[in-house]
């Protein structure tokens, strides 16, 4: 699993190739449902001249900085400090839970998406 459009699937059977095995589950999504892909265009980890090459060669110049990236202040920080405890709906409900890691292991975000099951009658 990944962004197919950097990292296409890999096959090395022609036959699973003709079995359509070469395009991810995210890649086939997008092209037979593709009013239901959002593009995620700002980005966070790259320094902004690097950015630039995939921004141009695989999201046609859609992809942007984000401020913190813009600002070069990730640059300074020994630690990342991350994560606010938010409910099902995504509403900050407490104070901060900072964590600190090495920088070569952030920036994460990390969401709890535990919540109710759902099943259909056929199963």
């Amino acid at each position: 699993v990944g962004d197919h459009k950097q990292l296409p699937a890999t096959v090395i059977s022609e036959k699973c190739a003709q079995l359509g095995f070469n395009q991810s589950l995210f890649e086939r999504i997008q092209k037979e449902r593709p009013e239901t892909i959002i593009l995620l265009n700002e980005q966070y980890r790259m320094h902004p001249e690097i950015a630039y090459f995939p921004c141009k060669r695989f999201y046609g110049g859609l992809l942007q900085n984000g401020r913190s990236v813009m600002q070069g202040d990730y640059i300074d920080r020994k630690y990342h400090k991350f994560a606010r405890p938010v409910d099902n709906n995504g509403t900050d409900v407490g104070a901060s839970v900072v964590h600190t890691v090495p920088p070569i292991l952030g920036p994460y975000v990390f969401y709890d998406v535990a919540g109710r099951m759902m099943r259909s009658a056929a199963g």
